[in-house]
């Protein structure tokens, strides 16, 4: 009876682990990141240029059973190169130009409650500086099958290069993510470790005024001046050769 009973507790102990919820797992199991994770840059010349981010999702551990059901996140990078006396904002760095959610979930099958970005210096976040962000919500709809094995593409962001540092500045921001809900199809909060990602540009030291300093060749500088002399010489050479001849002649 003992070893019956024993048996009967091990084989309950085994049904409640296999049935803990997702939030008990030990350690994260989704993860969400920025890629690529360097974006750097080096002026000059590189206004206007465009380029784009993608906001991942990838599960670090089996989510048989559970899977993922909606996420929610927010992706914030500092705007403003420097702050003006008023503290308004000095110069944009960067702008987000298009934003281009891609859906994990079948078409029907899922609604966004959130796509937004902010406007350009919309809200001061730390320390009195500027920041932009964007905000995604999405959640799957009753027949959708939960996401059980991902690596996928949740949003690509496209920015535009506004501004440049002259000599010696470096532009530099992260991108922070704030705050990431991940559920699963039963509502229990998915563990998960955030990625960000950064912009840099670089400045160039300048070249000096009026041009740029090139090696001299002096065998080039005088090669006009050694011709000319060479012709003046022969010419009189044979100037004192012809009188020479005339008067051996006479």
């Amino acid at each position: 009876m003992k070893v019956k009973a024993l048996l009967l507790t091990l084989t309950l102990l085994a049904g409640l682990v296999f049935l803990m919820p997702i939030s008990a797992a030990a350690g994260p199991v989704a993860t969400i990141w920025v890629s690529p994770h360097e974006n750097e840059f080096w002026a000059p010349s590189q206004v206007s240029t465009e380029f784009t981010i993608e906001v991942k999702l990838w599960n670090k551990k089996d989510l048989t059973g559970y899977g993922i059901y909606c996420y929610d996140f927010t992706l914030k990078w500092l705007n403003d190169t420097d702050a003006y006396p008023d503290g308004s904002m000095a110069k944009s760095m960067i702008s987000l130009v298009n934003v281009e959610v891609v859906s994990p979930f079948p078409e029907g099958k899922y609604f966004i409650a959130v796509d937004h970005a902010s406007e350009d210096g919309e809200e001061i976040w730390q320390n009195g500086d500027y920041w932009d962000w964007y905000q995604l919500s999405l959640t799957a709809l009753n027949g959708a099958d939960p996401l059980d094995d991902v690596h996928i593409v949740l949003v690509k962001l496209t920015f535009h290069i506004d501004n440049e540092p002259c000599w010696p500045d470096v532009w530099y921001t992260d991108f922070v993510f704030h705050e990431v809900k991940i559920s699963s199809a039963y509502g229990e909060p998915v563990p998960y470790q955030a990625e960000g990602g950064f912009y840099a540009i670089y400045s160039r030291e300048s070249a000096p005024v009026g041009g740029f300093w090139v090696p001299i060749n002096k065998t080039e500088l005088l090669a006009p001046w050694i011709g000319l002399a060479s012709l003046i010489t022969v010419a009189a050479a044979s100037v004192v050769y012809v009188k020479h001849k005339k008067k051996q002649q006479n």
